[in-house]
């Protein structure tokens, strides 16, 4: 049940104070438009700090510009809409970031070139400047990536254009009734000098979850220091800290009348959680003209973070049946460090026929220690450590009698384990701009090699190599000019998960590493005066050497084996089509994407072949207009929405959730530089279910919330 929240005098006093300073500045001259994202300062020539020039045009790169959405949106799921073959995850129930990307789920972006946090970590999207999505394996940037895409952030960095933008926001599940939702933000810029220049970016969250009332509270603070100390040298340090208070969700269920269980999360929503990150980075760059043609960059790139963590999980395992689920309870104390570097030199020759050449070094090392407290299966009595009735999930019954029992009076088990996973790579990738006739044609080569090694042990201090592997990555394509306004590529790559398979064979053998292959064929259009711009998109996708227990072994001769042996399976397949339009003119903004996908696991039998959780039809359209009502002032309604189809929630495809579309729309008003904002998502009060992957693993979507905002830039 929801309880009333007054709004407190500290929000009506901001907002108050916002207000005043819009009629303030009312009739200044100022600039109306709030572009709290703008690059500003000197940009350098690396300034995103990833590598996309060299896939972007070969491969589906999708550059989100965060000040042109109107939507809310705290995390990267929130923009699924936008992204053609792209629905919403759950990792680590919520924990972590997790997209869909053509039926595989993408849950460790990078942060400005270098992998972000990569231990159940969300990052807040107000430190971010904008947002690359990669479909497809990424071959030449990491070679250990999702066959689904990956998701490059580009931060906010220190700027040499002062200006500060304070925001406030405040939701409510029953408008004007009931305020559950706060939302504090600070974004700060400019000079300390000709040469330095800082940047502080301050978020304050604590929104409630329907559908238990579930807290969730996030602080995040990053701040940096830019020098540059020449017209093409820069140096930067970045520091950031986050608080994450949010408890883990548990989801829902799915009964046998293939029925989710609604407006119920099966889990305490006053456990205790606590999840505290540090990150601390420095980058430098130096451009060397060599002459008016040549231009050499030299990039170093380090990022030391670490996590501290301490949850009590209780919840539940798995559905029984209809009124019975197995019980879960945990507490977790989890320390977790990680360092990443990388080196980089590029060669560019600006010529009729272009030159451009990247050599990339780079290593990742994760290191955790994991101790937990476990009451899960009960050994003794060979049963499970305690139920949960569907009807009152948050009272434990015991596993004798079905009575009510509390986490003290659990059979539990306790053990620590260790890990440390050792990623280094090198890579080498080149563009060639040629022309074929009047047609510029634009072919690209990249290579990238990975190691890996994983360390493991279960209480203990020595940590033996229990996984060892290598693997070369490619990937190759080209980009051909059809008319001025029409252009085609075509791409193939091949990614080898080397941390894709941490298993051994019978022999002891480790495994082959996973592999991700790509083929990828599209157009793209855009108008001479960029009014229009489509793009078209087709892929196939596959994911092989999968590895799955060996089964072929007899309980004797399992039973000499020290370790669990696996061996190599099928494939997963993923064969689709993806569009997008866009029309930008006269105030109006509009946008639509549209992708079907066809999904197939060849290890197992004809019928449950489809992978679970993924819809084979999604879609997602944006509209905005811009209206004047005076030189200060303007109105801009938005209206944004998205479909995703029917899913299967189980592997034998027997059990389906149902399709469901989400509608959301907002007003905002933008009087001189401080701008109000009005927005209702999912204003058919929907009930949906965003994510699966089975009948236990099942997330329903946010319902009907309404957002008001003020936000002032000085």
């Amino acid at each position: 049940m929801l309880h009333p929240k007054p709004i407190s005098v500290s929000l009506v006093a901001a907002l108050a104070a916002i207000s005043y300073q819009t009629f303030a500045s009312e009739g200044t001259g100022q600039s109306t438009e709030l572009d709290v994202l703008q690059v500003t300062g000197k940009p350098l020539p690396d300034q995103e700090m990833t590598s996309s020039e060299l896939d972007q045009d070969i491969r589906s790169v999708q550059h989100i510009n965060l000040k042109e959405i109107d939507q809310p949106a705290s995390r990267i799921e929130d923009l699924s809409f936008l992204i053609p073959g792209v629905q919403q995850g759950v990792e680590d129930s919520g924990f972590s970031t997790s997209l869909l990307m053509r039926g595989f789920p993408v849950t460790r972006p990078d942060f400005n070139g270098l992998p972000d946090i990569q231990r159940l970590f969300v990052r807040d999207l107000h430190t971010v400047d904008s947002v690359e999505v990669l479909s497809g394996p990424d071959a030449i940037l990491r070679g250990i990536s999702s066959p689904g895409g990956s998701i490059r952030y580009i931060g906010k960095r220190p700027r040499f254009e002062q200006k500060t933008t304070l925001g406030i926001q405040a939701s409510s599940y029953a408008p004007f009734y009931e305020h559950n939702g706060t939302r504090l933000t600070l974004d700060t810029t400019g000079p300390v000098s000709d040469e330095f220049a800082y940047r502080l970016v301050a978020v304050s969250q604590d929104v409630d979850l329907m559908p238990n009332d579930t807290p969730a509270q996030r602080g995040h603070l990053l701040g940096g220091l830019t020098w540059q100390y020449s017209e093409l040298g820069e140096l930067r340090l970045e520091s950031e800290y986050q608080e994450n208070r949010q408890p883990y969700l548990f989801g829902t269920v799915i009964t046998s009348d293939d029925e989710p269980v609604y407006d119920r999360y099966f889990a305490d929503p006053n456990q205790e959680s606590k999840r505290q990150y540090q990150r601390h980075a420095g980058y430098w760059e130096q451009g060397f003209d060599l002459s008016e043609k040549d231009r050499i960059t030299a990039n170093a790139r380090y990022a030391y973070a670490s996590v501290e963590r301490s949850d009590e999980l209780t919840g539940f395992w798995s559905i029984l049946d209809d009124d019975t689920l197995s019980g879960y309870h945990t507490q977790v104390d989890d320390d977790y460090t990680q360092n990443s570097y990388q080196l980089r030199l590029g060669w560019e020759h600006q010529a009729p026929l272009s030159h451009q050449l990247v050599l990339i070094w780079d290593g990742h090392q994760g290191d955790y220690t994991l101790d937990r407290d476990q009451a899960l299966w009960d050994f003794d009595n060979n049963d499970w450590a305690f139920y949960v009735n569907t009807a009152d999930p948050y009272q434990l019954l015991d596993n004798q009698n079905r009575q009510p029992t509390t986490p003290e009076q659990l059979h539990t088990r306790s053990w620590q384990d260790k890990n440390k996973n050792t990623t280094q790579g090198l890579a080498f990738a080149y563009q060639m701009g040629t022309h074929w006739g009047w047609r510029e044609v634009d072919w690209t080569v990249g290579l990238r090699h990975n190691t890996f090694e994983q360390r493991y042990a279960r209480d203990s201090d020595e940590l033996p190599v229990v996984m060892d592997t290598d693997g070369l990555s490619w990937q190759w394509g080209f980009n051909l000019e059809l008319t001025q306004e029409l252009e085609a590529h075509l791409a193939q790559g091949l990614s080898r998960q080397v941390a894709g398979n941490t298993r051994r064979d019978r022999n002891g053998t480790f495994l082959p590493p996973e592999e991700n292959l790509l083929t990828e064929l599209g157009v793209s259009l855009d108008s001479h005066d960029s009014v229009h711009t489509a793009d078209l998109a087709l892929y196939h996708l596959e994911r092989g050497k999968i590895a799955e227990s060996d089964e072929s072994l007899s309980e004797e001769e399992q039973g000499k084996l020290d370790f669990t042996p696996y061996v190599l399976t099928g494939s997963q397949t993923s064969v689709g089509i993806e569009s997008q339009y866009r029309y930008q003119k006269r105030g109006w903004n509009l946008g639509v994407q549209a992708s079907y996908l066809e999904t197939s696991d060849d290890r197992r039998d004809q019928d449950g072949r489809n992978l679970p959780g993924i819809a084979n039809t999604t879609a997602g359209a944006h509209a905005a207009y811009k209206l004047p009502i005076n030189r200060d002032t303007h109105l801009s309604p938005w209206y944004s929405s998205r479909y995703v189809g029917e899913r299967y929630a189980d592997s034998a495809n027997e059990i389906s959730v149902d399709a469901y579309a989400v509608h959301s729309l907002g007003l905002n008003l933008v009087r001189s530089n401080t701008r109000f904002s009005l927005a209702l998502s999912n204003i058919l009060d929907e009930e949906y279910i965003s994510c699966l992957s089975s009948t236990s693993n099942v997330y329903q979507g946010e319902r009907r919330r309404i957002w008001i905002s003020a936000e002032a830039t000085f």
